[in-house]
This record gives C-alpha cells, sequence and structure tokens, in this order.
C-alpha cells in the first residue's frame, strides 16, 4: 500500500471503531429498522445538522470529515455489528 494513504486510513479505521462502539450501544433500536432507516438514524446519531443536535460528539473527532467517507464509515459499522448479532444468532 502506498504511504500517502496511511494516515487517511488510520482515520477511517478510527472513525469505523467509534461508530461500532456508538451502534452497539443503540442496537436495540437500531435493529428494528429497515436498512435505509438504518442508514438515517446511525448518521442522526453521530451528525450534527441545523435541524439536528447528535447524541455521540463525532463530528468534533472527526473534523471535518467528507459526507461520502462519513456514510461509507456508517455502513462498514453497521455491516459489522449486524453480521455479529447474525452470527451470534445462528450459534
Amino acid at each position: 500500500m502506498n504511504k500517502i494513504f496511511r494516515p487517511t486510513i488510520l482515520i477511517y479505521n478510527n472513525a469505523v471503531t467509534f461508530c461500532i462502539n456508538v451502534f452497539y450501544k443503540e442496537w436495540s433500536d437500531i435493529s428494528k429498522l429497515t436498512y435505509k432507516s438504518r442508514n438515517n438514524f446511525a448518521e442522526k446519531l453521530i451528525h450534527n445538522t441545523k435541524n439536528n443536535k447528535a447524541k455521540y460528539d463525532f463530528d468534533s473527532k472527526f473534523y471535518k470529515m467528507p459526507s461520502y467517507m462519513r456514510r461509507s464509515v456508517i455502513n462498514t459499522a453497521l455491516g459489522h455489528l449486524s453480521s455479529y448479532y447474525s452470527n451470534l444468532q445462528n450459534w
């Protein structure tokens, strides 16, 4: 892997870890939602907007993260948790 991407990958991985921890705490609510609703709900948990005050402080920890990257982080974290709970249920 090219060295120039390492800092970005580190930030991305830290953001995924942060989101996994947040979504794990909120899984009882998240698991009841459809796929699209999960993403919207998850984004509202971590991202401040004019009309939304986030419950968790993602924006200050990952300052100016582009929206496409934030959404990728959310999808990755939700995918990890969904897989975890699915495998746990099958076991």
